[in-house]
């Protein structure tokens, strides 16, 4: 004969295991919506950090967009995976008076967990390009 807990029926035994499962199954979506939280951060950051570089390098180059383009694709590189940057487009340009370097990258995300709307942002920096006396 079993041992049973006083007051138990045979109705109620499991009930404890149906509720572990459905509360761990919560748990692993909240953890999966921080984790994506947290890697938009971080590739928002990254994105901010090359569009820095990128428009500091072109400022000071003799052929501006072109220098500005390939340090922006050298930093997001470095510092995010394939996966990631597919979904980043940066354009960089110069002109006005004073002549200003331009880079702008827009970002389109899709979140990773289905039903849950993507991300998608634009991000601009500018600097005034050196010119030598």
């Amino acid at each position: 004969m079993r041992n049973r807990s006083v007051g138990t029926t045979p109705a109620e035994s499991g009930m404890a295991s149906l509720a572990f499962v459905v509360a761990a199954a919560l748990a692993c979506v909240v953890f999966v919506v921080l984790a994506d939280v947290v890697t938009l951060q971080y590739t928002r950051q990254s994105v901010d950090a090359a569009l820095d570089e990128a428009v500091r390098a072109g400022s000071r180059a003799e052929a501006p967009v072109a220098v500005c383009a390939d340090r922006a694709r050298a930093v997001l590189a470095g510092l995010l995976g394939p996966a990631a940057r597919s979904g980043i487009v940066v354009t960089c340009g110069a002109a006005g008076t004073p002549p200003v370097v331009r880079a702008r990258a827009t970002v389109t995300r899709a979140a990773w967990v289905p039903g849950m709307p993507g991300w998608s942002y634009a991000r601009t920096r500018r600097a005034v390009l050196e010119v030598l006396p």
